[in-house]
């Protein structure tokens, strides 16, 4: 016989079974938590972070720039100076540029080595008040061409003398009586042009006008290959003067340090 009787009641829900657990609604269990709280956390150490590093970057900027921008702007101009062709205004420009670098430089107290490491190296002017013996650099005096040799500051003797890498000059910082020396190799020859190396005093800051202390000349005869001349004497020099080795030309020399030198000491 078939059941036709309906009735609006809902039926009874399935009772569990024995040994089963309902879950419960909106639990939510401790690792979760944990790992979210985690989560959160790291998030927003790194948010902090980036803000604090940035905001420290932009006040190292800040300090930087005020505390050397004139320095950096010195150097620029310097720069400028040496890569381009300037007019006659501009080079008077560059001239007061160099005179204040120089000035600069003179009072850095640059002693590479002291009186103990000169009297260990026992080298026969370790009791003078200033001493220089240069070591050539051979890339920077092929690259800069022209006459004016260019020397390794990090390799040569310097005590109370000045190196103007710029220019490859040496700055006297203590007047007084200095035996000035230089020896330059020529291995190529120049037709009919003279093979000779000079020492070049520079007045103070510029005021004196320049003037030649020692000229050697140097002929390779037959078949010879390289020309050596040596030179040496004893000057008065005053603070602030400068000194410098010019060549016939920086292309005709045998730029090895034990070859092409200069140098000086107080007597």
């Amino acid at each position: 016989m078939i059941n036709t009787y309906t009735t609006s009641y809902t039926p009874p829900s399935v009772p569990p079974r024995l040994g089963s657990r309902a879950p419960e609604r909106g639990h939510v269990t401790p690792l979760v938590w944990f790992l979210s709280s985690v989560l959160v956390l790291h998030m927003a150490g790194c948010l902090g972070g980036f803000f604090y590093l940035y905001h420290r970057s932009g006040e190292l900027q800040d300090q930087v720039q005020g505390a050397y921008h004139e320095d950096l702007v010195v150097l620029r101009r310097l720069r400028e100076c040496e890569d381009s062709q300037a007019d006659s205004t501009t080079l008077l420009d560059c001239r007061k540029i160099l005179d204040t670098y120089t000035n600069i430089i003179a009072k850095l107290p640059l002693c590479p080595l002291s009186a103990a490491d000169l009297r260990r190296s026992g080298a026969p002017f370790h009791n003078s008040a200033a001493v220089a013996h240069m070591i050539v650099d051979p890339d920077r005096s092929r690259s800069t061409g022209g006459k004016t040799l260019r020397w390794k500051q990090e390799h040569s003797l310097l005590v109370n003398v000045v190196h103007v890498a710029l220019v490859g000059t040496l700055r006297i910082r203590v007047s007084g009586d200095y035996y000035i020396y230089s020896q330059v190799t020529f291995s190529r020859r120049a037709p009919k042009t003279l093979l000779l190396h000079s020492i070049v005093q520079r007045g103070a800051f510029g005021r004196d006008p320049e003037k030649v202390l020692l000229k050697s000349y140097c002929g390779m005869d037959g078949d010879s290959e390289v020309c050596t001349s040596f030179q040496g004497g004893v000057f008065q020099l005053e603070k602030g003067e400068e000194l410098r080795l010019n060549v016939t030309d920086t292309a005709l020399v045998h730029l090895d340090s034990s070859a092409t030198t200069f140098g000086l000491f107080m007597v």
